[in-house]
């Protein structure tokens, strides 16, 4: 399954976050978003951010996760940026190894991740028929809280389960590249199960493009060049930054991992 490739050729996802883009011109493009992911068929947009700028930001998040000591904090509207090393913990309702990275909105001005969160937020929430700003600074009624974060799956071994993702609220997964398969690492990546078989998606993403389906398609990442020992302190490895929706009062909205079967 080849997914749909939509190309930024105009700075759109960066003027929709500004405000600049015409009520058209979003409503056209949101459709044919919704359209392909209601049928299971994964979408990219291509082009929306300068590369060198995401080369940097990606320098950005690295040094933030080695100059700083690993955290956990609680996971409230007003949560610190922390980072931690995930590594197969049994409280996890999906397992994966990776190093990840979380931001929050109140701390927003110590950081320039989110010249890429807040884009990435707003088509989110567009897609997902929710107010521009739902989820961002403080949680909803309900507990729904936007979650930003990036997760590095390093070279020897990084992956995540196969799993499903909630689709209340947010109905889809929004995810931005920040490496490519053949230049940061050589094996493994993101698949998806489609038509009852694992569709490798990974091999049509490059670098800076923003990969969106279905939240509840079970996905995974399969372990990044699990041939080599992992080295915490390399930036080799497979790079994401996303923006869930996630629910602070409840885990029935959590990930579920789902039998990989045999592909």
């Amino acid at each position: 399954m080849k997914p749909i490739i939509l190309k930024d050729t105009d700075n759109f996802i960066q003027r929709i976050a500004e405000e600049e883009a015409s009520i058209v011109e979003i409503e056209s493009f949101i459709k044919k978003i919704t359209e392909a992911v209601s049928n299971e068929i994964p979408v990219i947009v291509r082009g929306s951010f300068d590369k060198k700028s995401l080369y940097s930001l990606k320098l950005e998040i690295f040094n933030f996760g080695q100059n700083t000591a690993v955290s956990n904090h609680k996971n409230t509207a007003k949560v610190k940026n922390f980072h931690r090393i995930d590594h197969n913990h049994p409280l996890m309702s999906v397992k994966r190894i990776a190093h990840f990275f979380r931001y929050s909105y109140y701390e927003q001005d110590t950081t320039s991740v989110f010249k890429l969160i807040h884009p990435i937020n707003i088509l989110r929430n567009l897609i997902a028929g929710l107010d521009m700003d739902y989820g961002t600074f403080s949680e909803s009624d309900d507990g729904f809280l936007t979650q930003p974060g990036v997760l590095h799956y390093p070279a020897g071994g990084g992956y995540m389960a196969a799993h499903t993702d909630n689709v209340v609220p947010q109905k889809v997964e929004v995810v931005l590249a920040l490496s490519e398969r053949m230049v940061d690492f050589y094996e493994g990546g993101l698949s998806m199960l489609i038509d009852d078989e694992w569709q490798d998606i990974e091999q049509f993403i490059n670098f800076g493009d923003i990969c969106i389906f279905k939240a509840d398609v079970p996905h995974r990442v399969l372990p990044i060049d699990p041939d080599i020992k992992i080295d915490w302190s390399s930036s080799s490895g497979r790079w994401s930054l996303f923006s869930p929706i996630a629910n602070i009062y409840s885990n029935k909205y959590q990930g579920i991992e789902v039998e990989p079967l045999n592909n």
